[in-house]
């Protein structure tokens, strides 16, 4: 009986130690000052998947913006560069994706410019939404 008492308790001690399972992250978030008068800014995150899951990014939502739309950057037929609405951004299981300048990133449409900082919620398909605080700041 002693046996099996201390197996069960070393074996509880074991799962307890692993912690809970990852999940999704989201680090670095920023966005540049704008003036005043400006209708729009750009929100820049570097988003990791932790699940064993492929995870979609369907946009996100800030009561710092009135709107903020998930859009990429690209080259249109003509050579232009333009931007694009995109309905959603997969992650791989263990990936991570980076929303940079002239590329993937979050429009925050009638920005709040006084803030220094603020919080956004990204709406996430396969995991649960993830808050993550953006910086003002020029990079």
């Amino acid at each position: 009986m002693k046996r099996i008492v201390g197996f069960v308790s070393v074996a509880a001690i074991a799962v307890s130690a692993c912690g809970s399972p990852p999940g999704v992250e989201a680090r670095d978030a920023w966005s540049r000052p704008v003036p005043p008068v400006a209708p729009a800014t750009a929100v820049f995150v570097e988003i990791h998947n932790g699940t064993t899951d492929v995870v979609t990014l369907t946009g996100a939502d800030s009561a710092a913006c009135s709107e903020l739309q998930l859009h990429e950057t690209a080259l249109d037929e003509a050579g232009v560069m333009s931007m694009r609405p995109l309905a959603g951004l997969a992650i791989a299981p263990g990936d991570k994706e980076t929303l940079a300048p002239g590329g993937i990133h979050l429009m925050c449409m009638s920005p709040d410019t006084a803030l220094e900082e603020f919080a956004i919620t990204l709406r996430l398909r396969n995991a649960e939404d993830v808050v993550v605080e953006v910086i003002v700041e020029d990079r």
